[in-house]
């Protein structure tokens, strides 16, 4: 039996998530937008980000890990997550969407080593 949690949050650090035995929604709270964490997958989520989270648990057991991060740690996660086979392009742009503010590493085995 799937249990549901929704809560508020407001990041200010960088974040890194990993989703166990769950399955997240991050809820974008002033538009229409939502990025889903499935189980195994790693997420860096950058700091400033207000949001809703929905964690889906899988059963009783720990569902996800969650690490922030201090900014002078920021540029070596960055490129472990540029290193891996993350589609999502981590330079700058001018005109940033919410799911460009969140990069998802699926699980491929790397997770498991990681965590």
């Amino acid at each position: 039996m799937l249990k549901k949690n929704a809560i508020k949050i407001k990041l200010y650090r960088y974040a890194i998530l990993h989703s166990k035995n769950c399955i997240v929604t991050i809820k974008n709270k002033s538009k229409p937008e939502e990025i889903k964490i499935t189980r195994g997958n790693i997420a860096l989520i950058e700091k400033n980000i207000e949001a809703v989270v929905e964690i889906e648990y899988m059963d009783d057991i720990e569902s996800f890990d969650i690490i922030t991060l201090p900014d002078e740690l920021l540029s070596r996660v960055l490129c472990l997550f540029e290193a891996s086979n993350c589609s999502e392009s981590l330079s700058p742009i001018r005109y940033r969407t919410f799911s460009d503010k969140v990069f998802i590493i699926t699980d491929n085995g790397i997770n498991g080593i990681l965590f």
